[in-house]
């Protein structure tokens, strides 16, 4: 018996009497011998895609915290995986507190945590405590407060979250929540870039102002992270205010993987 084996086996209760401070049972996280065996880098990805409730991805953070600031090969960090499957709002606003210097990173595809709930969100939950729109409207609105630059990022197929949205049939509140999103930050940087030389031809002004996009949002996207990640080390409080447009951004500025994907991740 491992962590990674009741983890996938979904015993929450288990695992929360085993998980406990005052337990100082010793148990393997997953068996050494398989090729892809879950370390203790990328347990909180793998609870995040068997769902774990909130009680068991916190227990999992306080004994494995390095989890949390880790990416696996894939460039993904346990918010992107929880995006993924479904997980309930308490357990991405909790991902986003304890690390929200990721909320808004591609992964190695192009894919931020809000392209993931976009895609996959409706298809992947399963709770019956939560209404499925309910839970993936807050998850939304999470995302969207935390890393507001992600909304228009188009990823490696050229599909923002809101297309993925509009594909999965998202409810109607969900695409509305986006586009108002996409329009404020477009409105937003469509200020920023009026600088753009008047004398230069439409076709000139255009591919400018296109180049200009792009530098702007992958530099605000580093900065932003950056800042983040100070913040927290400092235990400051986060305040996000940015703005962005829809652009592509090719390759995420991730850390360098310590481990491979989670199994099925």
């Amino acid at each position: 018996m491992t962590l990674a084996s009741l983890l996938s086996q979904r015993q929450w209760i288990l695992l929360q009497s085993i998980l406990i401070p005052t337990n100082n049972t010793a148990m393997q996280i997953d068996d050494p011998s398989l090729s892809h065996a879950i370390t203790s880098d990328i347990i909180i990805h793998f609870a995040a895609r068997f769902q774990a409730p909130l009680r068991i991805i916190a227990m999992l953070s306080r004994k494995y915290p390095q989890s949390l600031s880790s990416s696996d090969v894939t460039g993904r960090y346990p918010i992107h995986v929880a995006s993924k499957w479904g997980a309930t709002p308490d357990v991405i606003s909790y991902l986003i507190k304890t690390n929200p210097s990721v909320s808004g990173i591609p992964d190695c595809t192009g894919k931020t945590p809000m392209h993931y709930v976009g895609q996959c969100y409706l298809q992947n939950f399963d709770n019956t405590l939560y209404g499925c729109n309910d839970s993936m409207l807050q998850v939304v609105r999470l995302l969207r407060n935390a890393a507001p630059l992600s909304v228009n990022l188009e990823d490696d197929e050229g599909m923002n979250a809101i297309e993925y949205a509009l594909a999965s049939d998202a409810d109607l509140k969900v695409i509305k929540t986006m586009q108002r999103a996409c329009r404020d930050d477009w409105r937003e940087r469509s200020k920023i870039n009026k600088s753009i030389d008047d004398d230069s031809d439409d076709e000139d002004a255009t591919a400018k102002l296109g180049r200009r996009r792009h530098q702007d949002l992958v530099s605000d996207i580093e900065r932003m992270s950056c800042r983040l990640q100070r913040e927290v080390s400092s235990d400051k409080g986060v305040n996000i205010k940015s703005t962005s447009e829809r652009i592509h951004v090719h390759h995420p500025k991730t850390s360098e993987a310590k481990t491979h994907a989670a199994r099925t991740a």
